[in-house]
């Protein structure tokens, strides 16, 4: 039982982290292109 409710666990954070990764990725994606907008507007 344990060992299934640990897999469980690893399983959950792992897929929230990779989806953490991913919106962070995004989110500096994102701030990058609008610095480098800017800096191009300016």
């Amino acid at each position: 039982f344990f060992v299934a409710y640990y897999v469980c666990l690893i399983v959950v954070n792992t897929h929230s982290l990779y989806i953490f990764c991913a919106y962070y990725k995004h989110v500096l994606s994102i701030f990058f292109y609008n610095n480098i907008a800017r800096h191009c507007i300016s």
